[in-house]
């Protein structure tokens, strides 16, 4: 990181947030408020997303006509990827295709193809031997290689050749070609690989081969990636590039909720209109990130202070306000999932990453590189790079056209 200057926190924890959640008993939460005050548990709507939604439909409908996408579903942590994935699968279902969901471990110990293993055995078990044997055809011992789940169905399959890995590989990358090809001509199939960032390398490779088939095919592959892998995940990347080169390539961006948004799920989740100005407020204090904006809104409703007239949202904290303002604006700020989030994503910094940022909590939301240096007593050259561990964990960023100023994100 070469800087000057000034940073930002990214939202969901305004430094103030961050100062707390630095301290270790933050990492020992409280219940949360929904269970803790015994509210009702409740599901989230799902809200706005309509230009993006209205992409996806478009692309199921060409993959239905035979002309197959890959759909690149981009945002930061929170912004709503799976939610949006698994909407998408829910209503490709009620429409007659088959939709398989896959999601990639990022941690360690996973199994190589494991998005497709996963998405493989759900096929498996929704449908017959019969059928399987039919659409696998002579393909099956390649496959029950790596899937075991097909060697059960298939008691009677031969040993599978013995060959070198690169050919075992090869082998099983054309026969599931060849399998969800035959699938698709029964109903078309939707593929959603969550946080594909994080794909094992056999994986990417995989969608690689299946890459220049998708236009002659009845088939829609939806993966979800965070927005800073495109450039930190050269595997993702290259595996990116080359659905690119093969012109099935869409690339759809998540960013926040609009006001709109927030106020449409405060009115679903209620039943009545938000307070005056609260889903502005709302808004400013989350960027909109989905996630936080849902953690806002179930403390308040954990508060009792949604669902009833509670004159306008506070957005500020001045000395008179009501007590029933006074703890709207607590909600908005910092609910316990919140600092639990934030708190999460500290420990993935040194102990001295937190010990700076902690510091840099004491200036407020933007602080400058000097200041925050001379307060720190350690060298700018150490200050950067503490500061870049912090903006690659997504936790600071650069002020744009501010040289050497730094700001909390608002995403955890």
């Amino acid at each position: 990181m070469q800087s000057s200057g000034h940073a930002r926190l990214l939202p969901a924890a305004s430094l103030s947030g961050i100062a707390a959640a630095v301290d270790r008993d933050f990492l020992a939460p409280p219940a949360g408020p929904i269970e803790q005050r015994g509210a009702p548990g409740w599901d989230v709507p799902f809200v706005g997303r309509n230009p993006e939604v209205r992409r996806l439909r478009a692309a199921l409908g060409a993959a239905r006509a035979g002309h197959g996408r890959f759909v690149l579903v981009v945002g930061d942590h929170g912004t709503g990827k799976t939610r949006l994935g698994n909407e998408l699968a829910h209503e490709a279902t009620a429409g007659g295709a088959e939709a398989l969901v896959g999601r990639c471990y990022e941690g360690d110990g996973a199994p190589a193809f494991w998005p497709w293993i996963q998405m493989l055995r759900t096929y498996a078990e929704r449908h017959d031997a019969g059928t399987l044997g039919a659409e696998l055809e002579a393909e099956t011992i390649d496959v029950a290689a790596v899937l075991r789940e097909i060697g059960t169905r298939f008691p009677d399959l031969p040993a599978p050749v013995s060959s070198s890995l690169e050919a075992t590989r090869f082998r099983f990358f054309d026969a599931m070609c060849r399998e969800l090809m035959r699938a698709a001509l029964t109903s078309p199939l939707v593929l959603f690989i969550d946080d594909l960032h994080a794909a094992d390398p056999s994986s990417l490779l995989l969608l690689e081969f299946l890459g220049p088939l998708l236009g002659q095919a009845r088939i829609l592959v939806v993966g979800a990636v965070r927005d800073h892998a495109l450039t930190t995940s050269p595997p993702c990347l290259k595996t990116i590039g080359g659905l690119l080169r093969n012109g099935v390539l869409e690339r759809v961006n998540l960013g926040g909720f609009s006001e709109r948004d927030v106020a449409a799920l405060i009115g679903r989740l209620t039943g009545t209109s938000p307070p005056q100005g609260l889903a502005a407020t709302i808004v400013a204090r989350t960027e909109g990130i989905p996630l936080f904006v849902v953690e806002v809104v179930r403390a308040l409703l954990a508060d009792g202070l949604l669902g009833a007239d509670h004159g306008p949202a506070p957005t500020e904290h001045p000395p008179g306000h009501s007590a029933a303002g006074r703890r709207m604006s607590r909600a908005i700020d910092v609910p316990p999932n919140i600092l639990l989030a934030v708190a999460c994503r500290l420990e993935t910094l040194s102990s001295a990453g937190r010990e700076l940022l902690a510091l840099a909590a004491f200036f407020g939301r933007e602080f400058g590189v000097d200041v925050l240096t001379r307060a720190a007593g350690i060298e700018p050259n150490e200050v950067l790079a503490l500061l870049d561990q912090a903006a690659s964990a997504r936790i600071v960023t650069e002020v744009p056209g501010e040289r050497g100023r730094y700001a909390s994100q608002k995403r955890a």
